[in-house]
């Protein structure tokens, strides 16, 4: 586990954050690998096993932005009807809350968008000839206003009686639209009204808004900025910046690995922090590439690790973490890089559902599901989250994405996206 003062720092903010209950927000930024998202993940992690509701959003480049913000609260709900018991008062209030503040085209409308709140309102149908999934966002431009509210009413009844965390990862790649429906919301709700504008009384809500975005990627007066200081006026705002590890903390972390003292790995770590900056990602990524080719080993004999200085010191990688991962990707087994593909086409995250929809046409793919999730999870290439598949970093992605050769990659997208339409169209009653 890579650390810094840094990170211990940001720790203590974001898990302090409970003391000014019920809104507040926190923004981590930093550089690509610096430990942002790890950080937000662990504290998400943290907040729900205290019984928090969580949402965790993650931008990706590929994807429409207000979308994946509606399709994270849908994944979040999943919770709510395999939790049922515990999770009863929480449904009822949600239940009440948009009856009596949505007409029923509102709600047909908010089902469509969130599946998963079906369980909720089982008799409402769909209207006749209507699909049941969300036609391209960009139509919903003219129903803005009205998008904003079906929001705001949903959010502030999940956060009426419980402590919601709702977590914005990479939101560099979020859009004008999808960060101020988000800002708005959180900027304009009342702190003393959650809870009791639902006519709730002795509730225990709240709201806890992170985010993570790469500080280099972000323009000083861009909306992203803008929207932040908006919030800034109507809550306690905290800005945590990550920054690269130091030589001595490089050296203490190495020191800690390899159960060395740190007068020993001090050249290790001089050269280790001189070709990776100090960045978190690249130090693992790069610690990982030499313990692989055995340039640094444990000895038997000698009972501790050894390694020739001058030997790492010639590794050349001008390239960074591209080529490290890349190098990483051409080791493993044809059948698992499929599988990697096809998840990395689909996005940052996809569903294992729709990775077993796409396995159901045989003259399209044949992926060995079976084998290859786990062997993709216990190498740390996917993270699993419930049925959720997730990248463990966006670089990883990418580096997977550039295994498709270039004018392979629009057929690529375009067989994934014509399996799907075909299975789903099949579902559709």
């Amino acid at each position: 586990q890579i650390s810094n003062q840094t990170d211990v720092r940001s720790q203590y903010a974001i898990n302090g954050s409970n003391i000014t209950f019920p809104k507040r927000a926190v923004f981590i930024s930093g550089r690509s690998g610096s430990g942002k998202s790890t950080l937000l993940r662990r504290t998400m992690n943290q907040c729900r096993d205290r019984g928090w509701f969580v949402v965790y959003c993650k931008f990706d480049k590929q994807a429409d932005a207000l979308m994946t913000v509606f399709k994270a609260i849908d994944t979040s709900l999943v919770c709510l009807a395999t939790n049922f018991t515990s999770y009863s008062p929480l449904v009822n209030i949600i239940h009440r809350t948009l009856m009596s503040s949505i007409d029923m085209e509102g709600i047909r409308e908010l089902c469509a968008i969130l599946p998963n709140l079906a369980f909720i309102f089982p008799n409402v149908t769909k209207p006749v000839g209507q699909s049941s999934r969300l036609s391209p966002i960009g139509e919903i431009g003219a129903r803005r206003n009205r998008l904003d509210y079906l929001f705001h009413v949903l959010v502030k009844s999940l956060c009426s009686t419980v402590r919601l965390v709702f977590a914005l990862d990479d939101m560099q790649w979020a859009d004008l639209l999808s960060i101020t429906v988000v800002a708005t919301f959180f900027g304009t709700v009342d702190q003393t009204s959650i809870g009791s504008n639902l006519g709730i009384t002795g509730g225990n809500g709240g709201i806890l808004l992170l985010g993570s975005y790469r500080d280099n990627e972000v323009d000083n007066d861009g909306f992203l900025m803008n929207q932040m200081k908006y919030l800034s006026l109507s809550m306690q705002v905290t800005f945590v910046s990550i920054g690269e590890l130091s030589k001595e903390s490089t050296n203490k972390m190495l020191s800690s690995m390899l159960c060395l003292p740190t007068r020993l790995t001090s050249s290790l770590a001089t050269i280790v922090h001189q070709k990776t900056c100090g960045n978190a990602m690249f130090i693992k990524e790069f610690l990982k590439s030499i313990i692989t080719n055995r340039i640094l080993q444990f000895s038997v004999k000698s009972r501790r690790w050894i390694w020739d200085d001058d030997v790492i010191d010639l590794i050349s990688i001008s390239k960074g973490v591209a080529e490290l991962l890349s190098e990483k990707l051409t080791m493993l087994p044809p059948s698992l890089i499929e599988v990697l593909k096809v998840a990395a086409a689909v996005g940052s995250q996809v569903e294992e559902s729709t990775l077993k929809l796409l396995n159901k046409d045989p003259l399209a793919f044949r992926l060995q599901l079976g084998h290859s999730l786990p062997l993709a999870v216990q190498e740390g290439f996917l993270e699993k989250a419930g049925p959720v598949y997730a990248f463990s970093h966006d670089s990883l992605q990418a580096a997977v994405c550039d295994l498709i050769p270039v004018f392979e990659r629009k057929f690529f997208h375009k067989k994934i996206g014509t399996s799907l339409m075909m299975r789903w169209n099949t579902l559709d009653p």
